[in-house]
């Protein structure tokens, strides 16, 4: 009969090489987008912790190399084109229903509020600084400091709200192609 304890140990030592390998390998995925690694992620996870083989406790950088190479070609592929981009970026136009998925993942960042107002915290020290009285010798150290608080304060002041606005935005239906249109030209009403 084997002591208390020592089939257990034999275990533990397993679960714990099994969950060194997969926090290797979750944090190499992160290279993955989101919403990519929601649908798909365990069944990757499950692919490199087998093709790793028994007993390993960590990615080998190879494999590692290959799946920030593989996370990143797909999101280049769910990227949309440079036009695109530019528009939803700097007027806040609606992404092409292809690529809607990767303007969610965009909302959903962490960064989000400071990339939807760039051009505000850009085009401000400037203005501050045409705006001084001439002979002025320069711009107070406490103007900065505002500047730099209003700039990281917008990512903590009622993010979620402004996100859910951005995400029905972006993905609701084009209120031009159906208003007003009861039918198209040349096709008759059914009774």
């Amino acid at each position: 009969m084997p002591v208390s304890g020592a089939g257990s140990s034999a275990g533990r030592a397993d679960d714990l090489k099994d969950e060194r390998i997969i926090s290797s390998v979750e944090f190499w995925m992160r290279a993955y987008p989101c919403r990519w690694r929601e649908a798909r992620g365990e069944e990757l996870l499950a692919l490199v912790v087998d093709l790793a083989g028994p007993g390993a406790q960590r990615l080998g950088a190879r494999a590692a190399f290959d799946l920030v190479r593989a996370g990143w070609a797909t999101r280049w592929r769910e990227h949309p084109p440079a036009h695109s981009w530019l528009l939803y970026r700097l007027f806040g136009r609606r992404i092409p229903v292809a690529y809607r998925s990767w303007a969610l993942d965009d909302i959903d960042g962490f960064w989000y509020p400071l990339r939807r107002n760039w051009p505000v915290f850009l085009a401000l020290p400037p203005i501050l600084v045409a705006g001084q009285p001439a002979g002025y010798g320069g711009m107070p150290v406490f103007v900065y400091v505002i500047w730099a608080l209003v700039a990281v304060s917008s990512l903590f002041l009622w993010p979620e709200a402004n996100r859910s606005r951005d995400q029905a935005q972006a993905c609701r239906a084009s209120a031009r192609r159906t208003a007003g249109r009861g039918h198209h030209r040349g096709m008759r009403r059914s009774p």
